[in-house]
């Protein structure tokens, strides 16, 4: 499964921590607007944003998980 396959508020787990996607979005990062795939923390972490380029790539490799229910 790639990035681009998740869908939209899907929960993951990057790291040990729980997160939602929330697909690619502006950040303002250093001042500057960039977009970024973006992942909301669930818990009281930082968000994550990963690089628009990462979107093919498979979710194994960025070691995004799947929480199982």
């Amino acid at each position: 499964m790639k990035v681009t396959d998740l869908k939209l508020e899907q929960e993951v787990i990057i790291n040990g921590f729980r997160y939602k996607y929330k697909g690619i979005n502006k950040v303002k990062l250093s001042g500057y607007k960039v977009q970024k795939i973006v992942f909301k923390s669930l818990e009281n972490g930082p968000d994550k944003y990963f690089d628009i380029t990462l979107g093919h790539k498979d979710i194994k490799t960025l070691k995004i998980e799947l929480p199982t229910k």
